[in-house]
Parts: C-alpha cells; structure tokens; sequence
C-alpha cells in the first residue's frame, strides 16, 4: 500500500526506502516500529528525524530515542503528556526545512 501512495503521489523516486509495520506485524506505538528505520538504515535512532502531523505518533517516537518534529496543524491541538515531547513543533512542513538544512 505504501509503495503504491508512493508513486501515485509522484515522490517514490524521492524516497531511499519505503519501511510499513508491516513488517514486524505490530503497530504505533511500540518501539519497535520505530526502531525498524535505524535497523534497516543501519544508523542508530538518534541520527533519524521523525515527522508526523499526530502528536501521538511523534511522542511515541520520541520514547525510542528518534529526534522528532510535530506538524502542529491548529493550535486547538495540544500535546500529549506522556513524558516524551517532541523535539521540535511546527505549523507547516515548510518550516522543516530550514531546520533540516546543514
């Protein structure tokens, strides 16, 4: 499903690898989803960026140790307080890169 948005949305060619809980047969939010892109990376968790319009899901990767940026869409949207915030807060994902740069 994930190759297929890909290339109906013309960016697959943009991506190195396309990475589904498919894989592990288990979902957001445990670890180990969030570990399988420094596993098939081979990079460690720190060095990845995560990006996610739901908080939840940014929190979630933050608890695995990724550095995390929330796109926060409307400020009626709070933030989860599960002791892991997010790194970086935006409100629009062209303010990511600026921040991505360097």
């Amino acid at each position: 499903m994930l190759e297929a948005a890909a290339k109906s949305a013309g960016i697959r060619e943009l991506l190195d690898e396309i990475i589904s809980v498919e894989q592990v047969k288990i979902f957001k939010v445990s670890p180990r989803v969030y570990n399988l892109a420094s596993e098939r990376l081979k990079v460690t968790n720190p060095e990845l960026g995560f990006v996610s319009a739901n908080n939840w899901d940014a929190v979630g990767a933050a608890s695995a140790g990724l550095r995390t940026f929330w796109i926060q869409r409307s400020s009626a949207e709070v933030p989860e307080e599960l002791g892991f915030p997010v790194d970086t807060t935006v409100k629009a994902i062209t303010e990511l890169v600026p921040l991505l740069r360097g």
